[in-house]
C-alpha cells in the first residue's frame, strides 16, 4: 500500500526543522562539552590572565590604540582586536572565569558554524551536520574554550576567509575572493602577519579546482586585507617608531622564526609535532580520516562536491607543513586546520559509513538535541574535576591583600604575566620598578609593600621584613627611611 503523501505545509515545516537541525545540533554538542565544569581550574594560568588584564584595562582606560600591560609599559607583542573582544565581557560583567572564557566560546561556536557552512556548499545535510559534530567533539579544539585564546579568534577569521573562497570556487563568482580580504585583514589584527600565509593556499585551491582564471583576483584579496589591517600598524609605527617595530616584527616574528629563546622548547626539533597531536587526540575521527586518505590514494570518490574536499585538503596539508617548518611549534596553533580537517571526516560519515555506524548516527541526529544536554547536566552535577586545581599560593596571597584593603604594591620581582592576577583582583598593578629590559625605572620609598616571585630574578634586601610568604610568593615591607636594595641573582 502506497504511503500517503504529507500535505505541503507539513512538508515545509519538516524541511525547516531539518535545516535548523543542521546548524543547531553541532552547536548543542559544542556547548555540552564546553559548559559543564567551566569554572574548574585556574583561568588565569598561562597567558589567559595576562591577556584578560590587558583587554580589560583597554576598556577601563579607553586606551584602545596602544595596549598596555603594567602602567607605562606598552604591549607591542600582538595586534589589539582579540583583546578588545575578550576584554569587553570582563569589563561589563567583571573579571571572572565565565566572562573570561565567554569570548573564546563565541569564537569556537563561529568556527563550528563556518565549518558547517563550507560543508553545505557541496554536501548533504547529513554530511554537513557531521562536519560540525566532528569539530565540536575534537578534543584539541574544544579544550581551548577554557582559556583566553587569540588563536581561536584568528582561526575564526581565517575560516571565514576560507568559506568565502570556497564559495567563490563552487559558485564561480570572483567577488567572494575579494570579500575574503575582510576576514583575512581581521585575522591580521589578531596575530602578526600569520594570515598572509592563506593567500598562496587560496591560489593552490583555485588551480586544483580549475579556476586559474580567477588567480588575479587574489591581488584584490591582499589589497582588502591590507586596507583592513594597515591603519593600526601604521598608527603604531607613527606613534612609537622603532620601539614598536623592533618588538612586533623583531621579537615576535623574526626571533620566533629563527628559533630564538621565545620558542616552545618541548617541540624543538620535532617536525612531526602536529602529526603526533592528531595521532594522539583525533579519536574516533582518525579512523574516518584514514579511510578518506586511502580512498583518495585509490582514486575512489567519497561523496559530495570534490572541489570542497580538495580545498579542505589543501588547507590542512598547507598549514601542517607551514606550522611544522616554523620553529615555534605549539598545540594551540593547530586550531587553524581542525575545522577543515572535519570536512573529509563528515563527508565519509555522511556518504560512505557502514550501516551500523549510520544507525548510531541517526540516533544522535534524532535524539542528540535533548540527550546531550541531559548527559551534560548529569556530568555537571557530578563532583569531578576536568582541570587540575589552581596553585593555592595565589588565592592565599590575594586573600591576604583583601584582608589588608588591597594596599598599593611595588614590583620587587614579578613579571607582568603574574602581576596581571593582582590587577584583575584589585584593579591596580604592582608599581613598575623595572622596564622590559630589566633596567630600574623607579624605587619604592620606605614603608612600601614589595611583592616578589622566586622565579623572576630579585630577592628581598636586608632592610625588608616579610609580611606574607607562601610557596614562591613573598610580600615584604621596606623599613621606614631605608633605601631599597634587593639582592640580585
Amino acid at each position: 500500500m502506497a504511503r500517503k503523501a504529507k500535505p505541503p505545509v507539513e512538508r515545509a515545516t519538516l524541511g525547516r526543522i531539518a535545516v535548523a537541525r543542521t546548524w543547531l545540533l553541532p552547536m548543542v554538542v559544542l556547548l555540552c562539552v564546553t559548559l559543564p565544569h567551566l569554572s574548574d581550574g585556574d583561568w588565569m594560568r598561562g597567558d589567559s590572565g595576562w591577556y584578560g588584564a590587558i583587554g580589560t584595562q583597554a576598556w577601563r582606560t579607553g586606551e584602545f590604540l596602544t595596549l598596555y600591560g603594567e602602567p607605562g609599559q606598552p604591549y607591542f607583542n600582538k595586534p589589539p582586536l582579540a583583546f578588545w573582544i575578550t576584554g569587553l565581557p570582563m569589563y561589563v560583567l567583571g573579571p571572572s572565569v565565565w566572562s573570561a572564557r565567554l569570548g573564546t566560546i563565541v569564537a569556537a561556536a563561529g568556527c563550528v558554524l563556518l565549518a558547517v557552512s563550507i560543508a553545505r556548499l557541496g554536501m548533504s545535510r547529513r554530511g554537513a551536520v557531521w562536519v560540525g559534530i566532528t569539530l565540536a567533539l575534537t578534543y584539541e579544539f574544544f579544550r581551548r574554550t577554557r582559556e583566553i585564546s587569540l588563536d581561536m579568534w584568528q582561526a575564526l577569521f581565517l575560516i571565514a576567509a576560507l568559506r568565502l573562497v570556497v564559495g567563490a570556487i563552487v559558485g564561480g563568482r570572483a567577488r567572494g575572493l575579494v570579500l575574503a580580504g575582510v576576514p583575512l585583514g581581521l585575522a591580521l589584527m589578531c596575530k602578526p602577519l600569520v594570515g598572509l600565509a592563506a593567500i598562496p593556499m587560496f591560489g593552490a585551491m583555485l588551480l586544483a579546482c580549475g579556476r586559474w582564471r580567477q588567480l588575479p583576483w587574489l591581488l584584490g584579496t591582499l589589497g582588502v586585507a591590507v586596507v583592513v589591517a594597515a591603519p593600526w600598524h601604521l598608527a603604531m609605527w607613527s606613534i612609537h617608531g622603532l620601539a614598536f617595530t623592533s618588538q612586533y616584527f623583531g621579537a615576535e616574528i623574526a626571533e620566533r622564526a629563527g628559533g630564538g629563546s621565545v620558542v616552545n622548547e618541548r617541540a624543538v626539533g620535532r617536525w612531526w609535532f602536529y602529526l603526533e597531536k592528531i595521532g594522539e587526540g583525533y579519536w574516533p575521527w582518525l579512523l574516518a580520516l584514514v579511510c578518506c586518505v586511502i580512498a583518495g590514494v585509490r582514486g575512489k570518490r567519497i561523496g559530495g562536491d570534490v572541489r570542497v574536499l580538495r580545498c579542505a585538503a589543501i588547507w590542512v596539508v598547507a598549514w601542517l607543513v607551514l606550522l611544522s617548518v616554523f620553529p615555534d611549534r605549539r598545540d594551540r596553533y593547530g586550531l587553524v586546520f581542525y575545522p577543515a580537517l572535519a570536512i573529509p571526516v563528515g563527508a565519509w560519515l555522511g556518504y560512505r559509513s557502514r550501516s551500523i555506524v549510520r544507525t548510531a548516527m541517526r540516533g544522535i541526529e534524532r535524539h542528540g538535541w535533548w540527550a546531550m544536554p541531559v548527559a551534560a547536566g548529569v556530568f555537571a552535577a557530578l563532583p569531578v574535576r576536568v582541570q587540575s586545581p589552581g596553585d593555592p599560593q595565589w588565592p592565599a596571597m590575594l586573600a591576604y591583600l583583601r584582608s589588608q584593603g588591597n594596599p598599593e604594591l611595588w614590583q620587587g620581582a614579578m613579571i607582568g604575566h603574574r602581576g596581571s592576577r593582582i590587577y584583575l583582583e584589585s584593579g591596580r598593578w604592582p608599581i613598575t620598578t623595572r622596564d622590559r629590559w630589566g633596567e630600574f625605572v623607579a624605587t619604592p620609598p620606605g614603608g612600601s609593600l614589595i611583592v616578589y616571585h622566586a622565579h623572576d630574578g630579585l630577592r628581598p634586601g636586608p632592610r625588608e621584613r616579610i609580611e606574607f610568604q607562601d610557596g614562591l610568593l613573598t610580600i615584604t615591607r621596606l623599613d621606614n627611611g631605608a633605601t631599597w636594595s634587593p639582592v640580585k641573582p
